[in-house]
């Protein structure tokens, strides 16, 4: 599978992140190889997760913006959490 392909995700229609096959993995427990199938074929991921690739043309501005907002209070989030958990940059980055 191509690493350069990127996927939105989606939870029960409800945006949660665009992620690489090998990201997805991780997050949601889903093969790899199997994410680019269920993005074409329109398949749920155990009943519950769908994909689809980005860059296809098929989000409209108004979902767009919404994943935009979406991926920024996700990114937000995480800045916070890193900072309470007080996790460091690696040196030299």
């Amino acid at each position: 599978m191509p690493k350069g392909k990127i996927y939105s995700v989606f939870d029960r229609g409800e945006y949660i992140g665009s992620y690489t096959p090998d990201v997805a993995q991780l997050v949601i427990g889903i093969p790899q190889y199997r994410v680019q199938a269920y993005a074409k074929e329109n398949l749920l991921y155990h009943n519950r997760y769908s994909f689809e690739l980005e860059g296809s043309g098929s989000l409209t501005a108004k979902e767009q913006n919404e994943k935009l907002e979406n991926d920024l209070r996700l990114t937000a989030r995480f800045l916070l959490l890193a900072n309470e958990r007080g996790w460091k940059r690696a040196k030299g980055k």
